[in-house]
């Protein structure tokens, strides 16, 4: 089954400064990361629990991370009502685990 999506605000303005980041670095690039953003969004909310779950969060909240192949990004997601809420753009190289609280304004 596939579940619905939503970006938390901070993720969608994660998301949208990288993608402007890229295009500025490469013409295109922007697009290209955009692609990769939302085809690992498909995944999760296709096969929300395929991925393993985040370490130092509740085990209760069930919150996943996806690392994307070609861009040193990850997505970070919960199921929440029947949708998957996108908590995070991260950059997998900056500030570890920085979003953690939003995972309570998620829930």
């Amino acid at each position: 089954m596939t579940l619905p999506f939503r970006y938390h605000p901070g993720a969608r303005r994660e998301l949208d400064a990288a993608v402007d980041w890229y295009e500025d670095a490469a013409s295109g690039l922007g697009g290209d990361f955009f692609d990769e953003v939302e085809a690992a969004v498909r995944d999760a909310c296709e096969h929300s629990t395929r991925w393993p779950l985040v370490p130092r969060v509740d085990a209760t909240l069930a919150v996943r991370r996806k690392v994307l192949r070609r861009f040193p990004y990850s997505i970070a997601w919960l199921v929440q009502s029947a949708e998957i809420v996108i908590v995070a753009v991260a950059h997998s190289r900056r500030r570890p685990d920085y979003w953690l609280d939003r995972v309570a304004s998620a829930t």
